[in-house]
């Protein structure tokens, strides 16, 4: 059975929906009804009912995770739902080292795609539903700029920031 929770973080608020220790979902924002409201909409196409529950060791390591980016990545499984091209993309990036940035063309490269892949890479970046622990705020536009971030170029830029200074700080 998914549930899920709703948590302030210094990202503003997070929900996140889970089975278990599996982690199928996370967003970020400032208004727990529309995290809700866009939660549902996002699992509109699931038969299964998704239950409001605090599972505390679930929200205290996604939580201190979080707030703290020098913090090892907490040990959950994924469920990612997308295309095997999308969990490709997802994998490469969960495999990326904090404080690692690529440009979408790159990023196809590493996947031993031609730079031409990059909108097909950037579409697949956007439709991670896994915020953070799959850091696609890592992904940076050619020219430098932050480039598109589901939740915002304020917080991507401070997701990037962030983990510089946990890596400067070591």
């Amino acid at each position: 059975m998914l549930n899920y929770t709703v948590f302030t973080s210094k990202f503003g608020t997070a929900l996140a929906v889970y089975e278990d220790d599996t982690i199928v979902y996370i967003s970020l924002g400032s208004d727990n009804l529309k995290l809700i409201q866009e939660m549902k909409s996002d699992f509109n196409a699931i038969d299964e009912p998704i239950n409001a529950n605090v599972d505390q060791k679930t929200v205290e390591g996604l939580k201190h995770y979080l707030d703290n980016q020098d913090a090892p990545q907490p040990k959950y499984s994924y469920h990612l739902f997308g295309t095997k091209f999308q969990r490709d993309v997802w994998d490469r990036l969960i495999q990326s080292k904090r404080g690692e940035t690529f440009t979408y063309s790159g990023l196809a490269e590493k996947l031993g795609l031609s730079a031409s892949s990059s909108r097909a890479v950037a579409n697949a970046v956007g439709a991670n539903r896994i915020s953070i622990l799959i850091p696609c705020h890592r992904v940076l536009r050619k020219d430098g700029d932050l480039g598109g971030y589901r939740w915002g170029p304020t917080i991507k830029k401070k997701l990037l920031v962030e983990e510089a200074q946990s890596l400067n700080a070591v």
